[in-house]
């Protein structure tokens, strides 16, 4: 059943480890800037390990999604994190103790295996070959994937750009007037349907298996992400800011 997994994943993973490492420097990166890129450099190695003449073009949109997912996130956060604006917020709200090596090592381990999962969809559709014919749902599905990166980037262009301007309230416009966590809806929505564009070419459960993963664990951080901002934000803001508490009873999660 080896045969079914693509020879790429090791290398892959081994990039993952390689650009994650930069999480011992600030644990913090481990899932940020590590994290976009993780996507980035995976999508850079796949087109230096497969010649573009030997993909179908759909493929090489599926892999240009997590190139571009990976250098906008990775842009965003670092532009992000050294604005004055969130150093302070960060001095109040969050801090980065960081982990023992042994436990930061175990980390590591994880976000290099689950980064490699996220984008094995994306690789086993480069190695079906040139003439796969992508199926109607593989072409919605990469659709959906490129709306789920102009949501996520939009959202997070829209709460940047109110925080810089009103750091102590809570962004109840745009987007966010439609969903009170677009960005990681966004999120959401890119890697479903990233699986989903995989799916016809992982030739197998053990294939299934190994995109499942990323998808599966990718949705639960966000779920359990999504839940814990919704009650930070309850309990600094549906008190204290007039309006904040008919628009969480009237606008959906």
């Amino acid at each position: 059943m080896l045969e079914m997994l693509p020879e790429a994943m090791l290398p892959l993973t081994l990039v993952c480890a390689t650009v994650t490492s930069i999480g011992f420097y600030k644990f913090i990166y481990f899932v940020s800037l590590g994290y976009g890129l993780s996507m980035a450099s995976q999508a850079v190695a796949v087109f230096w390990l497969y010649p573009t003449s030997t993909m179908s073009t759909w493929a090489i949109v599926h892999v240009l999604l997590h190139l571009a997912y990976g250098v906008r996130l990775f842009a965003f956060i670092f532009v992000r994190d050294f604005s004055e604006t969130y150093r302070k917020r960060c001095k109040k709200e969050i801090k980065d103790a960081g982990l023992p090596v042994d436990k930061s090592f175990m980390f590591w381990i994880f976000v290099m295996f689950m980064y490699q999962s996220q984008f094995a969809p994306a690789l086993f559709h480069v190695t079906s070959g040139p003439t796969a014919q992508a199926s109607t749902t593989t072409i919605v599905a990469i659709v959906a994937a490129a709306f789920g990166l102009f949501v996520e980037a939009l959202a997070d262009h829209q709460k940047s750009a109110h925080k810089r301007a009103s750091p102590t309230t809570p962004i109840t416009s745009g987007l966010f007037a439609l969903c009170r966590c677009p960005n990681y809806a966004g999120e959401v929505l890119f890697y479903t349907a990233n699986f989903i564009a995989g799916l016809q070419f992982c030739g197998g459960w053990l294939g299934i298996a190994a995109t499942a993963l990323g998808w599966l664990t990718i949705v639960s951080i966000m779920a359990d992400a999504t839940s814990r901002m919704i009650k930070g934000q309850h309990e600094r803001y549906a008190t204290k800011v007039d309006g904040y508490a008919k628009y969480e009873a009237s606008t959906k999660i």
